[in-house]
Parts: C-alpha cells; structure tokens; sequence
C-alpha cells in the first residue's frame, strides 16, 4: 500500500469521517480489480470531501495516494455512475470500465437500447460483449 508522507493537516475531519476514509481506502485498495466498488469508493470519498486531512483536492488525493491521473478517477467514477443508472439486466453484461465509458457518450435515454443491442450483436458472435460491441 502506497503511504503518503504525513504533512501538515489542511483541515481537520470528524473521527467518524476519519473512520470512513480507512474504510473506502482499504476498498481502493483490495478492489482495484473491481472498479465498482473503487468507482464507489472513489465517489464518496470526492462528494464528502474526505480526502481533505491530508490533501487540498481531491486530484492532488487520487494522484499522491493512488497514482491515478485525475482522469482515471474520473473516468472510473463515471464508469459506476452510468453502470448504476442501468437495470440489473444489462448491468451484468456490463462489466468494464472501457463499455461504460463508451456507453457514457451516447445520450442517457438511449444507453439501455444500445447496450442491449451490443450484448445481442455479441452473443449472436459468441463472446462477451465488449467496448467494440
């Protein structure tokens, strides 16, 4: 696990939000495989700003802790945001960060349509969907 050098505090969290923060950084950390939980993680932790005892931002926290160029966490908190706002159906055949983000630009009404379409196109090839579904 990656340990930040401890520096001076930039503003004090509650020991419950202290409790909280161990607990989403020991997901972060045993779930990088799985980006559900990480996207997750990753998103409670920047809506609660949790990351602020140690760190001004939340892209100074994912890059100094986790070496994650703000992109990646981004990309990954999108990944979950949109995989949630499918039905469990497509949900999962849904299952890496790459599909999400391609279904992310195709218009929100439209995603379960195109999604379904996709898994259908793979199935009919044989194989699991993918990003180039």
């Amino acid at each position: 696990m990656k340990k930040k050098s401890k520096t001076e505090i930039t503003e004090a969290i509650s020991i419950d939000e202290s409790k909280r923060m161990i607990e989403l950084e020991v997901t972060i950390q045993d779930g990088l495989d799985n980006f559900l939980k990480v996207a997750d993680a990753l998103a409670e932790i920047n809506e609660s700003r949790l990351y602020r005892a140690d760190y001004k931002t939340f892209e100074e926290y994912v890059e100094k802790r986790w070496d994650f160029k703000k992109r990646r966490a981004y990309q990954l908190i999108e990944a979950g945001r949109i995989h949630k706002s499918l039905p469990p159906n497509v949900q999962a055949s849904c299952t890496n960060v790459e599909q999400l983000t391609e279904l992310g630009k195709v218009p929100a009404n439209k995603r379960e349509k195109v999604a379904k379409a996709a898994i259908k196109s793979a199935r009919k090839k044989g194989k699991k969907p993918s990003s180039t579904d």
